[in-house]
């Protein structure tokens, strides 16, 4: 669903603290980690992909043309 980020950003928001949901694999258009109130979070999340074996560079940007996923 093109340019629905605010319905991405309201959903997760609302997850309960152990849902089973992957958020962590939400990242900006970009490749970047949009901050969410404080750099923990940001760090957190880095850790999250990385054990998931995703790569970010020296800018914490994720090259999405590598881990896109496309619908079938």
């Amino acid at each position: 669903m093109p340019r629905r980020a605010r319905l991405v950003g309201r959903i997760l928001r609302t997850l309960p603290r152990a849902s089973a949901l992957p958020w962590h694999r939400v990242v900006r258009a970009d490749g970047t980690i949009a901050p969410r109130g404080d750099a923990a979070s940001e760090h957190h999340q880095a850790r999250l992909l990385r054990a998931e074996g995703v790569a970010l560079d020296a800018r914490g940007r994720v090259d999405l043309a590598r881990y896109r996923w496309t619908p079938p």
